[in-house]
């Protein structure tokens, strides 16, 4: 659970400077797109890869929730 919490508080983090940087002005806006295809593409899947090959897995898999999500995930597929 932490170690979900941390990559949303990374990626908020990664968002609020993107954010920053643009309203003050400091690239272009082709360097600013080429910037966010490289963050979108590049930076988040590997802080996802890093955060889920440092998991533990056992502390963090718990049956019961993963069986619920599982129906929740199969009754909205059968509801749509």
């Amino acid at each position: 659970m932490q170690g979900a919490f941390l990559q949303i508080v990374c990626m908020f983090l990664i968002m609020a400077l993107a954010l920053y940087v643009r309203k003050r002005g400091y690239f272009s806006p082709e360097a600013i797109t080429q910037i966010n295809k490289f963050t979108i593409h590049i930076l988040f899947p590997a802080l996802f890869f890093v955060q889920i090959v440092a998991m533990d897995i056992v502390a963090v898999f718990h049956l019961r929730f993963i069986l619920a999500a599982l129906a929740v995930l199969v009754l909205t597929y059968f509801l749509s």
